[in-house]
């Protein structure tokens, strides 16, 4: 897989728009801390779907720019009201793949797939990882 570049992708459009890390944390409602993490040295690569899908909103960009898993900005997500598992299910069936095919080449576990049914989000390392398995952007998995 692909490394997530989600932390450098926020530095260099941050920059670009001359962002502090209190504006970047006011506009995009995330904790002040994880804006000082992201504009700074750390390497604070992850982050929950819905931070995410604001992140692409805020920049006007999509998932799949920001997470470094394409170098074109497209455009920001519109998140499905489905839950992801359910449209996870959904795209499975329709490639021909499965649950266990997902865990065997990726690094994602059987609690974090219940956790998921049961209405937890992923993170945005996952949706990367569940999109490369099933060839497609994450963006589609948040449609």
């Amino acid at each position: 897989m692909k490394k997530l570049r989600l932390g450098l992708r926020i530095r260099v459009l941050a920059a670009e728009a001359e962002l502090t890390p209190a504006e970047l944390a006011k506009a995009t409602g995330i904790p002040i801390f994880t804006a000082r993490k992201w504009l700074g040295d750390a390497l604070a690569e992850d982050t929950s779907v819905t931070v995410l899908v604001r992140l692409c909103a805020f920049f006007g960009c999509s998932a799949a720019f920001l997470t470094g898993m394409s170098d074109v900005r497209g455009t920001p997500p519109r998140p499905s009201r489905e839950p992801f598992y359910r449209r996870l299910i959904s795209l499975l069936s329709s490639r021909n793949k499965t649950l266990y095919g997902l865990m065997r080449s990726t690094a994602l576990t059987e609690t974090r797939l219940r956790a998921w049914q049961n209405g937890s989000e992923p993170l945005a390392s996952d949706l990367c990882a569940v999109a490369e398995h099933l060839g497609v952007s994450p963006d589609e998995l948040l449609r």
